[in-house]
């Protein structure tokens, strides 16, 4: 049976994903230029929470993007977080486009800092207000915590969403015309060399 939201969450996906394209600075002209023949494949899943996920599939010899959406995160009225999230999610793709195929999975903590760091900004660039970000991470963290605590799990000195955390907070704080925080991009990604 077709679901007729799908075109609903389709046309919100493209939506997004033209206004993140449309900004001619890096990283979106980076994604922008990996997207032009290789097009993202969108699929929707049922859960009705609000969450992503980046991958990819072989087609025709070529890795193509596919990112995979709950459909709570397109029920909802918040745009910044569908924003949010599939910036991050594609920030992933440009990371995993210039690396090997079996590539995926590796180094955990880099992957997410540096999807953090390129989403946040490609977000920022198209004229979104990200500054929940920081506090999500936060609130993840304290969610972790919980988590390690009542499950008897050894607790590390700083969970992995505290040092997310504090990686966008070092990048772009409360001065958003630091220019700390594509110098830290940059040393991240190794796609551009600092000026």
């Amino acid at each position: 049976m077709f679901d007729k939201n799908v075109l609903h969450y389709q046309t919100k996906t493209d939506e997004v994903l033209n206004e993140v394209l449309s900004v001619d600075v890096y990283p979106n002209k980076k994604l922008a230029e990996l997207l032009k023949d290789n097009p993202i494949i969108f699929y929707y899943t049922e859960q009705d929470t609000t969450d992503a996920a980046m991958a990819s599939i072989f087609q025709n010899g070529k890795r193509r993007p596919v990112m995979l959406l709950d459909r709570g995160l397109l029920r909802g009225d918040n745009k910044e977080l569908l924003v949010g999230i599939m910036c991050h999610e594609l920030g992933h793709w440009i990371d995993f486009s210039g690396r090997p195929e079996n590539y995926f999975g590796r180094e955990k903590l880099w992957q997410e800092c540096f999807a953090d760091m390129v989403g946040y900004k490609m977000a920022k660039n198209a004229g979104y207000d990200m500054s929940f970000a920081v506090e999500k991470r936060k609130i993840m963290a304290k969610e972790q915590r919980a988590y390690c605590k009542a499950e008897n799990k050894p607790l590390p000195e700083k969970t992995i969403f505290e040092k997310r955390a504090e990686l966008l907070e070092q990048a772009f704080g409360n001065d958003e015309t630091s220019k700390s925080n594509m110098v830290v991009i940059n040393r991240l990604s190794g796609l551009k060399k600092e000026r």
